[in-house]
C-alpha cells in the first residue's frame, strides 16, 4: 500500500536507496542550506567526487528550474567553505553538480523544459510502499533524463593550506543518445561513461554543519561601481550568477550599476543596481519593473524571467 509520509522520513528513504540511482553513490548531508533561502534536500556524491543534488518537488515541479538555478549558483559561490566541510567525505564542489529530481508525477510537458538547460538532471517519479510490518521504501521510476548541454571541466578550488582536495579527472559529455527515451523502472543503475578514477576514502563522523554563503559583491568590479547597500549588491551578484545558469546561449551588455541578458540577440532580462536598490527589467522592458528587496522578491524576479525564456525565447520559440 502507498501513504504520506513526512519529508524527513522520505528523505531517510532516499538515503537508504541510492545504490538503487547510481553504484557509488554515497549520501554526505541532508537539509543542507546553502545561502539565505537556497537549501538542497540531499547532498551526495559519486564514486569520482562530483555533487549530485536531490530536490524533492512535489507541490511546484516547474518551480524546481528555478531551484536548481539557484543552488547551483550558491554551490559556485560556496565552493572554498564546502571544500573545508565535505572534503573528507568524499565530495569535491568544485566541479559541476548533477541533480535528481524527486516527485509523485511530473507534468507531461516538464520533460521539454529539463532539455533546455545545461545541467545533467535526472527526473524520479515515486511512491512509496510498506510492507505488512510498516516499513517504507520508494519504488522509483525514471521520468526523464537530460544531459545537459555541456560538460564543464572542473576548475581549481581556492587555495587553503587546511583544505586540500585531491584532484579527480574531468566526465565526458554524455551522448543523447544514451538517455532513456520512456519511463522505464529504475531497478538497474544508469551511470554516466567516465574516465577511470580512484574513489575517495569516506571516513565516518558526525553529518558537517550547514553551509553559509561566501559571496561577496566587491567594489572593484566595474559593473558593481555604482552607490548601492552591501545588501543590494549581495542581491545583484546572486540574482546575476543565477540568470548565468540558466542556459549556455546568454550574451551579456554590461555597464555600471546595468547587465543585460540577451538570447540570440533578444532581451531576456536586465538587472540594475543603484541607490534605490535591485531591480527587474523582464524581457524588453515594457513590463513593469520588478524590485529585490528580500529572497520573496528575489524567488518572484527569477521566476518571472525564467518564466520569459521557456515562454518566449527557448530554441524553437
Amino acid at each position: 500500500m502507498s501513504r504520506t509520509v513526512p519529508p524527513t522520513a522520505l528523505l531517510r528513504m532516499l538515503e537508504s536507496q541510492l545504490e538503487e540511482l547510481e553504484t557509488g553513490l554515497v549520501a554526505v548531508d541532508a537539509q543542507v542550506t546553502l545561502s539565505d533561502g537556497v537549501s538542497v534536500d540531499l547532498l551526495a556524491r559519486d564514486t569520482l567526487g562530483y555533487p549530485v543534488i536531490a530536490l524533492v518537488c512535489d507541490s511546484d515541479p516547474h518551480a524546481a528550474i528555478g531551484r536548481m538555478a539557484a543552488v547551483a549558483a550558491a554551490l559556485r559561490r560556496g565552493q572554498h567553505l564546502l571544500a573545508r566541510l565535505y572534503s573528507g567525505r568524499g565530495l569535491d564542489p568544485t566541479l559541476r553538480a548533477r541533480f535528481v529530481l524527486l516527485s509523485r508525477r511530473f507534468p507531461d510537458d516538464f520533460a521539454a523544459s529539463l532539455d533546455l538547460l545545461a545541467y545533467e538532471v535526472r527526473a524520479l517519479e515515486y511512491r512509496i510502499v510498506h510492507d505488512a510490518a510498516g516499513k517504507g521504501r520508494l519504488d522509483l521510476f525514471a521520468y526523464h533524463r537530460a544531459g545537459g548541454t555541456t560538460r564543464a571541466a572542473r576548475t581549481p578550488a581556492p587555495v587553503d593550506p587546511a583544505a586540500i582536495v585531491v584532484p579527480r579527472p574531468a566526465r565526458p559529455v554524455e551522448s543523447p543518445a544514451s538517455r532513456p527515451s520512456q519511463r522505464a523502472a529504475v531497478g538497474t543503475p544508469i551511470t554516466p561513461a567516465r574516465e577511470n578514477g580512484r574513489a575517495p576514502a569516506v571516513p565516518s563522523g558526525e553529518p558537517a554543519p550547514a553551509v553559509a554563503s561566501t559571496a561577496t559583491a566587491s567594489r572593484s568590479d566595474p559593473l558593481l561601481d555604482v552607490e548601492a547597500r552591501p545588501e543590494d549588491r549581495a542581491l545583484f551578484v546572486r540574482a546575476r550568477d543565477s540568470i548565468r545558469t540558466l542556459t549556455k546561449n546568454l550574451s551579456e551588455q554590461a555597464e555600471p550599476g546595468r547587465l543585460t541578458f540577451l538570447v540570440g540577440g533578444r532581451p531576456l532580462a536586465t538587472l540594475r543596481l543603484g541607490a534605490e536598490g535591485v531591480c527587474i527589467d523582464v524581457g524588453d522592458g515594457s513590463r513593469p519593473a520588478l524590485r529585490v528587496r528580500d529572497d520573496t522578491e528575489y524567488n518572484l524576479g527569477l521566476n518571472a524571467v525564467f518564466t520569459h525564456y521557456f515562454a518566449d525565447l527557448s530554441p524553437g520559440r
